[in-house]
């Protein structure tokens, strides 16, 4: 276990001694990315995701959460924030090009209960560095979905 920076910590290899319960965000599988500036790390993300999950899935699968450090600290303004909507909204434009699960779904339109989820975290850690985790979520026993989409 590694401190990244305040409030975040890496953990490598398997976990089954520890439970995620409290954490306040989880990340599997997370890559760390650099670049210097919205679009590089925008890039970046996009080629970091890969094309197995995204490719399979159906329309509208894909969600995509920006996330700052200082969001998990309960701060009330999260400094980076807007900086990491930006990516977000990037890489999201980029993948909506290349897979039908980034496309929205028509108006009226709704995923099928069994239809499998993905969740885009994108954690940008300083202006220039971003940890991506794309996962499946698991349908939990009625209780929504983990990681929570």
């Amino acid at each position: 276990v590694t401190t990244v920076c305040p409030a975040v910590v890496s953990v490598s290899g398997e976990l089954p001694a520890l439970d995620p319960t409290y954490a306040l965000q989880w990340l599997p599988c997370a890559a760390e990315v650099q670049g210097a500036s919205v679009r590089l790390l925008a890039d970046a993300a996009v080629a970091a995701c890969g094309d197995a999950l995204l490719g399979e899935a159906p329309r509208g699968a894909l969600a995509v959460h920006a996330l700052v450090p200082d969001l998990l600290k309960g701060g009330r303004t999260p400094r980076l924030l807007r900086r990491c909507e930006a990516i977000a909204d990037r890489a999201l434009e980029r993948l909506r090009v290349r897979h039908r699960s980034a496309r929205p779904l028509a108006a009226g339109e709704a995923l099928p209960g069994d239809a499998p989820r993905l969740l885009l975290q994108l954690l940008l850690l300083s202006p220039e560095r971003l940890l991506v985790s794309l996962s499946p979520c698991e349908q939990g026993r009625g209780l929504g979905t983990w990681p929570n989409w």
